[in-house]
């Protein structure tokens, strides 16, 4: 068995996609509201660069997808303790939601430079705008693997971007209301094969 574990979760919504450009957290950037801390755009020479997604997944989705992550670290680490899954939160309101971040950074730790991941459509053709806003729907790949976290001093499982199929792409401005229930001319939308068994069912 690998450490690297194919995941694929479908039909996830999307929150502060950054797949346009390769971002950096800057700690010291000044926000606009006064205080510090923003991710800002990057070339992939800078420390920290990567490619990012966040999947906001309800309880029951969220729960599963931690305890695979969980399941495949004891199966490659069983002498360790699990520490967590690095860049997972939960986000506060009434229901819970469970919130996994997936990067791609931009060199490897040996120094060598990752393409970006594939953002397409759901035929698999590379969408041109790739500055998605939160509220996009979309398949997105991944693989889950035991990592250190130097900072929690602790083993974890990281979580690796893939690609993303963006089904329903949310951009700025794109607010338009319906005038009636005329069904759209838009083609029919095909299916992207793949070799990802294991899946987050809905």
């Amino acid at each position: 068995m690998s450490d690297f574990k194919p995941m694929r979760v479908p039909g996830v919504e999307l929150l502060w996609p950054r797949l346009d450009k390769l971002y950096r957290f800057d700690p010291t950037h000044k926000r606009e509201d006064g205080g510090r801390g923003a991710n800002v755009p990057a070339t992939a020479d800078e420390d920290r660069a990567n490619w990012s997604v966040t999947m906001k997944l309800p309880e029951k989705r969220g729960k599963l997808l931690y305890e695979k992550c969980k399941e495949h670290f004891k199966a490659r680490k069983p002498d360790d303790e699990f520490g967590d899954v690095w860049g997972y939160k939960e986000s506060a309101g009434d229901e819970l939601n469970m919130l996994f971040t997936v990067t791609l950074k931009a060199k490897t730790s040996k120094g060598k430079f990752n393409e970006a991941p594939a953002v397409t459509d759901e035929l698999g053709e590379d969408i041109a705008n790739k500055a998605i806003w939160s509220g996009s729907t979309a398949d997105v790949y991944f693989k889950i693997y035991p990592a250190y976290n130097p900072s929690e001093k602790k083993e974890g499982i990281s979580l690796m971007l893939d690609r993303v199929v963006v089904t329903n792409p949310v951009y700025g401005g794109d607010d338009y209301d319906d005038l009636d229930d005329t069904p759209s001319a838009a083609p029919a939308k095909g299916k992207v094969s793949d070799d990802y068994d294991d899946e987050i069912p809905f």
